[in-house]
């Protein structure tokens, strides 16, 4: 009976060891995936930075702006908090995190106060020449060659409301606000 005792007590030892030594492997192996799949990185860009503090610490910055003369004559609250020029930006490779700056690809970012999506941007209306970046704030005008101007006179633009589907439509390049940047 003893006998039959310590075998049931190896057999069951000898499976413990067994889950043991699979569970290692199976752990050491999802690290190793992940370690090489690299799931941080969705994109290698071009990005922009979400304010002039952060374009200046990734050493892209070039000049802010301020708003001069704001006009809107619709209702829409468009505060704007910050604007800058920044040069382009993006990562060397998908294993390589370190910032690729361009030399002649430039851009401008509009950072608004509130969220763009509480404002109804690109719903109700649109800011002429600028897209919407990652940033939920912001807005980004590419200058591929160059550096943006000095002055620059940016207009609000009236969206349509399609008929059938009641969403958004194309903008009918009716100006419902502008405002004038000037290089500080």
């Amino acid at each position: 009976m003893k006998e039959l005792w310590i075998k049931i007590k190896e057999k069951s030892l000898n499976k413990t060891r067994k889950i043991t030594l699979l569970s290692g492997f199976l752990v050491f192996l999802t690290f190793v995936l992940l370690l090489r799949c690299n799931p941080v990185v969705k994109t290698i860009g071009p990005f922009s930075s979400p304010n002039a503090e952060e374009s200046k610490k990734r050493g892209v910055f070039l000049w802010e702006y301020y708003p001069t003369t704001t006009k809107v004559y619709d209702t829409i609250d468009f505060e704007i908090k910050e604007v800058f020029a920044e040069k382009q930006y993006k990562y060397y490779s998908y294993d390589d995190l370190r910032y690729k700056i361009s030399d002649d690809k430039t851009q401008l970012k509009i950072v608004a106060k509130r969220k763009l999506s509480e404002l109804r941007y690109f719903e109700l209306w649109v800011v002429e020449n600028f897209d919407w970046s990652a940033h939920p704030y912001g807005l980004v005008r590419n200058y591929n060659s160059g550096y943006p101007p000095d002055s620059l006179l940016v207009n609000l633009i009236l969206v349509d409301i399609n008929d059938s589907t009641g969403r958004a439509g194309i903008n009918d390049k009716k100006v419902i606000g502008s405002f004038m940047l000037r290089r500080k």
